[in-house]
């Protein structure tokens, strides 16, 4: 087999297309590879555009009904089409649309939360996510791996800074690296006192 990850650094994809690794790993080989080609064309496809982009008055047609063109409105190759929550967004490209795990920060949940506060900073968390992905000129996403539920952790940067310290700034979010679970109810009720 063809040694591939030449367009990602050789970070992920050669781990994950290497033979054997998804068995061992109790993920089908097909699913995996499906992720690392579905990764390989959004890396390769979402390279910065050699000419300055559009400004934001002049938003081109996105080639799918989306949020933010990647890796700029002007020369969509791939959209943000949705935002699940403050750190879930699902990506197309012209090859497929898949859920992805944005990485560097947490924020809290808005399907199964463990109280109210939690909720309702999920759904600001959403609101401040879609106004900077919509906001940004060009959005440069690096995939950094598989995550615990099947999704790819991608490390997103708007107009050259990383997503995380936006969203840890806009204070609905705080650095995450996917250790421990972070109890939100928890932290929003020592916040309040």
């Amino acid at each position: 087999m063809r040694r591939a990850g030449a367009r990602d650094g050789g970070r992920v994809l050669p781990a994950l297309l290497r033979r054997g690794t998804a068995r061992k790993r109790g993920v089908d080989e097909p699913g995996v590879r499906r992720f690392a080609w579905l990764a390989l064309v959004a890396l390769a496809a979402c390279g910065v555009p050699a000419a300055d982009p559009a400004p934001p008055t002049e938003r081109a047609a996105l080639p799918f009904a989306g949020i933010a063109g990647i890796p700029s409105d002007a020369d969509p190759r791939c959209a943000v089409i949705r935002v699940v929550d403050g750190d879930t967004v699902e990506i197309a490209c012209r090859s497929g649309a898949q859920n992805v795990r944005l990485v560097g920060f947490d924020t809290p949940e808005t399907f199964r939360p463990g109280c109210p506060e939690e909720r309702a900073l999920g759904l600001r968390a959403k609101e401040v996510l879609t106004s900077q992905l919509r906001a940004a000129r060009i959005i440069a996403p690096e995939v950094r791996g598989e995550g615990r539920y099947g999704r790819p952790l991608v490390a997103l940067t708007l107009d050259g800074r990383p997503l995380a310290r936006s969203m840890v700034a806009a204070g609905v979010a705080v650095p995450y690296d996917g250790g421990r679970r972070i109890d939100w109810c928890d932290r929003l009720r020592r916040r309040a006192t």
